[in-house]
């Protein structure tokens, strides 16, 4: 089986309400999508999407790093299971690339087994759905929020703090609490605070049971200062895309209590499938969460979560609810705190897609 036929092509999806994102206000996603279509007429559709202010390469480079590659094994056999897509993927392209072209490559793989899940590439999955955390709302009364969340059964939600007036998220925290006291929290600060802050912040809500904090500090090497002081549980994001973070691991394995795998940030599906094994290992939970993708990426972190991905816990997937309009012509089912896994071959409205030429 050989590659025929390969397009690239934009997007721009607005997003529900803006998105502020270290102090970037973003009213829409844009990304890029990659179509490849086979000698034997399979199709697959991946998803490039940087994130900017996140990720390290632009649209624009991500974009042309898949035309290269895409260019170079055109007409090459392509590989025929999970493994030989590994070997022969590299290793330094961009992460929104890698991610992009394994999604596409898996989902032909998958289909030409006759396969109706892209997970079946890579593991067989207990459920046909992964469990997400709930995710705080702008412009919405407090109150509200909690009677929807009951009403549909979440039980974990993502909260972002780490905002300059530390007592503000304090409030919030303790407003959540006294409103829902068995709702399971997880708070992601994204390095925006220092040691003496995050110490304050974790100090002024004892008490209140957290599963977890990513990124307290913002220099991860105050994380075993953090821990010691505060006794919350940290959860790393960022650190893991520090090409040393490794040598970090061992002053603060023991505050660590979750990995949080972006598979837009970290691309390689080795890369990947490494850090679910090495936090498996390590008694670390495993929580893959997207980066407000369009519904292309997010089917595939969705189906990458429910193998490599801790069993019976909420992913941070809910962030694609917040795009008003979706690539996909069926969108995806949100089931209560369910995410449904969707059928191959994925339905793409092209009509929202701009051809990308490069010469």
């Amino acid at each position: 089986m050989k590659i025929k036929h390969f397009d690239l092509f934009r997007y721009r999806l607005q997003f529900r309400q803006p998105i502020q994102l270290k102090q970037r206000t973003h009213t829409h996603r844009t990304g890029c999508l990659v179509k490849i279509t086979t000698d034997s007429d399979f199709t697959g559709w991946g998803e490039l999407a940087p994130l900017p202010g996140f990720s390290l390469e632009t649209l624009e480079e991500a974009t042309a790093a898949a035309h290269n590659f895409l260019t170079t094994y055109h007409r090459s056999a392509l590989p025929g299971n999970f493994q030989e897509l590994r070997n022969r993927l590299p290793m330094d392209l961009p992460a929104s690339t890698a991610f992009g072209l394994a999604t596409a490559l898996m989902s032909i793989i998958a289909q030409a087994k006759h396969h109706y899940y892209l997970h079946q590439v890579f593991g067989e999955c207990e459920f046909m759905s992964v469990q997400v955390n709930g995710l705080l709302p702008q412009n919405e009364k407090l109150t509200d929020v909690i009677e929807r969340f009951n009403f549909h059964g979440f039980d974990v939600l993502k909260l972002k703090v780490g905002s300059p007036d530390v007592e503000s998220d304090v409030e919030l925290v303790k407003s959540i609490h006294s409103l829902a006291p068995g709702l399971k929290l997880r708070l992601d600060a994204n390095r925006q605070w220092s040691l003496d802050d995050a110490l304050f912040f974790a100090n002024a809500i004892q008490g209140i049971t957290v599963d977890y904090i990513e990124e307290p500090v913002n220099d991860p090497v105050e994380i075993a200062a953090f821990y010691s002081q505060s006794g919350m549980a940290i959860a790393l994001d960022e650190t893991l895309l520090q090409p040393a973070w490794q040598d970090l691991l061992p002053s603060i394995s023991d505050a660590v209590s979750a990995f949080i795998l972006k598979p837009t940030f970290l691309g390689h599906p080795d890369i990947i499938l490494q850090l679910s094994e090495q936090a498996q290992a390590g008694g670390q939970q495993v929580i893959f969460t997207g980066a407000f993708e369009s519904g292309i990426g997010t089917c595939a972190i969705a189906e990458m979560a429910g193998i490599w991905g801790t069993k019976n816990t909420a992913m941070g997937l809910n962030t694609h609810r917040r795009l008003a309009q979706d690539v996909l012509t069926s969108r995806l089912i949100y089931s209560g705190k369910f995410l449904e896994f969707h059928e191959l071959p994925w339905p793409v409205n092209q009509q929202l897609l701009e051809p990308v030429q490069i010469d």
